[in-house]
């Protein structure tokens, strides 16, 4: 007796599901097998998400734009800080995140597959559904996209699911099913860039329906109309950013480089033969990677998107394309590769294809070779008359489908992963360095260590740590005090082999022996500068400290852990704020409390290191601010200059507790060719997404440009062997604690002229002035010399000249013992009247006038003013 009709569909929905449940279950195999040591090493995008869950999880930051992402991608962040909640802190939470989404991509693929082949028969619309799915389970490609734990491939997820939602609602109609479509769109537009792109997917789908099936297109409008209003709603705080911001739209691409995937445009490809050139040779290298090879960044083994059989799937679905062009299941698909290319088209400027800019494709892919696969079976089984001659068939395209795949993954497993360990060279490319140097500190978490600020500030290392050391905070106090609990008895220091190796983030990498982050007891405590001292004390510390070396997998060495005696003076509480600064942000809810710098005195070509403090108010910042750093010249040009979140962030603004003092790091590059000269250090904050400077207030600022100057450094003059001040003062002269006048020469129209004495003068001579001083300490302005000719104390000057101290050399960048010369020349007027004059000088501040005391023999002078002669005009 035949089964009812009804039970006959129940028991192939069961085989269905159950083919699919294993597909999915090899799909984990794929995926899963020894995924904490494959792929090798960390990622510094992956580890940046994790530092944000951890920031959101402890700190209560909420993301929306993530500023590693420069997108509002923060879903990923999420997920990962609930995983890493339920497993550990290391790699595998956002891996077993990406890995679930590949299955779920895996699951999504039958029913794409089986709504956009509505109206075909069904047995049809299973066998391409399945097969399209075990086409992304096996696809190498896929699967090691989906081992890498970053934030992007769960797009391939969410686009599946697009195409599923989409279909099924042009196929059974129902509002809720396009609202469901309309989700998924939004919730793509919050996974990856790419996703922006998929309104365009619909639209061409639109054109094709228009052209294909318009009837249908016209009693089903409203369905799209509802999926693009859904969309929109969901996506609406994205699109109120990129209106409000349009920086923010294509943010990711503009941060980008020719390797990176800046915008291909920007870019001198004569050397590619042109821009055309260079889109002829992606698109070549695109095809090839289609079923061929492929030979580009986060691909492994060359391996390209499909497996080979599926690779003859999507050839053959070519041509059902050019047979059926009408139908969805063909068109659709076809429509959408293009697109989702275009991204990595006009991506960088170097001939290769990127894997994570193209991962949009490969569901499109995927569901075209399954449907080939299918068309290729029905003249293949039309053959084969007997049922067990169809499951020979079967079987025979299940393995030339599977075993090439699984024979790639054992070798992936068993050759490719050790090889790369037993390479030392693959240790520095793939960060697997930061990972091994993290795990060594976390084998004994109950130690301290100084762990260098150049390391910690790897993104790798400080997520790889904060599974021993979480808390993340200053060890500097509300009143810039260093406070630091009691250590143990010993203190271990890290050493990296190759402190200067490559970094993810391209930045270039520095090692500067004063700067340190204490991990003990739970925290991470990030310190100001060690003093010049304690440098030497660090540098007797490693000289007698017991060494061990830090060996990786592959026989090579390194780091190095120096373990001794904690200093007991190193970590004692003492003030660590040198030259203070009054700087108030935003209204006062951060403040910049001052700074320290190696030396104030600048050298051509040399990378110079500032450290600024910062103390936020009565509560957290609202937002992440960049800072930036910058040395002008006194013209006001900017001549260095650096930009970066706080611990590249590490330590971003948003956790910074109110009152505690955190000392940021700063590296500006000086030019070989500095001029002599006095400079000054321009420092203020950045809101990144709004494109402008936070306002400041304050003594050390300049409102008007929101920024904080403080023109306290200078290239120092050389020293001049012949220096020759002139004739002493008849008298010890000083203007305040500052200045000496060490020599005082006067002529009139080139005749000397006694300091002091009376002389006659005519109309139209000129007096000069030659003043040598000497710097009795650090001048704390800018000061000005005047030469004032005086007929009556009561009345203004007769004729005057003032003089900048020291000309392009001025006196804030003079130190106590610089010895300057200065020379001004007061012309007589012509129309000068006959009688008695005094002839004074002074010294003052220009922009308020006060004048500096003047002292004569220690007696103190009226009106702070020398008294140089008296000049008679007849």
């Amino acid at each position: 007796m035949h089964k009812p009709a009804h039970e006959s569909r129940r028991v192939t929905a069961l085989q269905t599901l159950l083919l699919l449940a294993l597909i999915v279950a090899l799909a984990a195999v794929f995926r899963l097998v020894d995924l904490e040591r494959a792929p090798v090493g960390g990622h510094g995008d992956v580890a940046w998400v994790g530092i944000n869950a951890l920031d959101w999880l402890d700190n209560g930051v909420r993301p929306f734009y993530v500023r590693e992402m420069y997108a509002p991608e923060f879903i990923v962040v999420y997920v990962v800080g609930i995983l890493a909640e339920l497993t550990e802190i290391s790699f595998l939470p956002s891996r077993l995140m990406t890995v679930t989404s590949g299955l779920l991509m895996v699951v999504f693929l039958f029913p794409a597959t089986w709504w956009l082949l509505d109206g075909q028969p069904d047995r049809f619309r299973r066998r391409a559904g399945l097969l399209a799915a075990l086409s992304g389970a096996v696809s190498l490609h896929a699967a090691y996209l989906s081992r890498l734990g970053m934030e992007s491939p769960p797009f391939m997820a969410v686009v599946t699911l697009l195409v599923w939602l989409t279909a099924w609602a042009w196929a059974r109609h129902g509002w809720w099913r396009w609202a469901l479509a309309g989700a998924a769109l939004a919730l793509a537009q919050y996974i990856y860039l790419p996703a922006r792109l998929l309104p365009v997917v619909l639209a061409l789908w639109i054109v094709h329906a228009a052209w294909a099936d318009r009837d249908r297109l016209r009693s089903l409008w409203r369905g799209w109309v509802i999926l693009a209003a859904v969309a929109c709603v969901l996506t609406l705080p994205a699109l109120i950013l990129f209106i409000t911001t349009p920086e923010a739209f294509t943010s990711r691409a503009d941060a980008g480089s020719a390797a990176t995937g800046g915008w291909i445009w920007k870019y001198d490809m004569r050397g590619e033969g042109g821009l055309i050139v260079m889109l002829i040779k992606k698109i070549s290298l695109t095809l090839q990677a289609f079923g061929i090879a492929w030979d580009g960044p986060y691909t492994v083994m060359d391996q390209p998107m499909l497996a080979p059989l599926f690779f003859v799937g999507l050839l053959v679905v070519v041509g059902a394309v050019i047979r059926w062009p009408r139908h969805a299941a063909y068109a659709w698909p076809v429509l959408a590769i293009p697109v989702m290319l275009f991204t990595d088209l006009i991506s960088g400027a170097v001939v290769e294809i990127h894997a994570l800019h193209q991962m949009g494709v490969l569901p499109f892919v995927f569901i075209l070779s399954g449907i080939g696969l299918a068309l290729l079976w029905e003249p293949l089984a039309a053959r084969i008359p007997r049922t067990r001659g169809r499951l020979a068939l079967g079987g025979v395209i299940l393995a030339a489908g599977v075993l090439p795949s699984l024979a790639g993954l054992v070798h992936y497993l068993d050759d490719v992963i050790p090889g790369q360990y037993a390479d030392p060279e693959t240790g520095w490319r793939e960060e697997q360095i930061d990972v091994d140097l993290s795990r060594r500190l976390l084998d004994e978490p109950d130690r301290a260590y100084l762990v260098p600020y150049e390391e910690y500030n790897r993104s790798n290392i400080a997520w790889l740590l904060s599974d021993a050391f979480r808390t993340r905070r200053s060890a500097i106090d509300a009143a810039g005090i260093l406070r630091v609990p009691a250590l143990p008895d010993d203190l271990s220091v890290l050493i990296a082999a190759d402190p200067f190796r490559p970094r993810h983030d391209a930045r270039a990498p520095q090692f500067d022996r004063r700067l340190w982050v204490l991990c003990y007891d739970g925290e991470a405590l990030l310190l100001p500068p060690l003093t010049v001292d304690q440098v030497g004390e660090l540098d007797r510390f490693l000289n007698t400290a017991q060494t061990e070396a830090i060996i990786d997998r592959s026989d090579t060495t390194i780091g190095t852990l120096y373990t001794g005696p904690t200093p007991p003076d190193w970590f004692a509480p003492r003030d660590v704020i040198e030259f203070p600064l009054d700087a108030s942000f935003h209204g006062g809810d951060i403040r910049l409390l001052g700074y320290t710098l190696p030396d104030r005195d600048l050298t051509p070509g040399a990378l110079t290191t500032i450290t600024l403090f910062w103390q936020a108010q009565e509560k957290r910042p609202g937002e992440d601010y960049e800072i930036f750093v910058q040395v002008w010249n006194d013209a006001g040009w900017a001549i260095a200059s650096t930009h970066d979140f706080p611990y590249d962030g590490m330590y971003r603004s948003r956790i910074w507790d109110p009152g505690e003092v955190v000392a940021t790091h700063h590296w500006v590059m000086l030019p070989d060719d500095l001029p002599f000269g006095r400079y000054t250090l321009v420092t203020g904050l950045y809101r990144l997404l709004h494109n402008e400077r936070v306002s400041v207030s304050g003594v050390d600022t300049d409102p008007g440009q929101n920024i904080v100057r403080v023109p306290d450094l200078r290239r120092p003059l050389p020293p001049d062997p012949a220096f020759d001040p002139g004739t002493p003062p008849p008298q010890v002269m000083q203007f305040g604690d500052v200045l000496d006048v060490i020599g005082l020469d006067m002529t009139l129209d080139g005749v000397d002229q006694a300091v002091g004495d009376t002389f006659e003068a005519q109309p139209g001579q000129t007096l000069t002035l030659a003043i040598a001083w000497e710097a009795l300490a650090r001048p704390p302005q800018d000061y000005s010399l005047f030469l004032h000719l005086s007929a009556d104390d009561d009345i203004p000057p007769t004729a005057q000249a003032d003089l900048t101290l020291g000309g392009g050399y001025p006196t804030r960048a003079w130190r106590s013992g610089d010895r300057m010369r200065d020379q001004v020349a007061l012309a007589l007027p012509a129309d000068l009247q006959p009688g008695t004059y005094t002839l004074w000088l002074g010294v003052y501040f220009w922009q308020t006038g006060e004048r500096l005391p003047a002292v004569v023999d220690g007696s103190p002078q009226p009106d702070a003013r020398f008294r140089l002669g008296t000049v008679t005009v007849r």
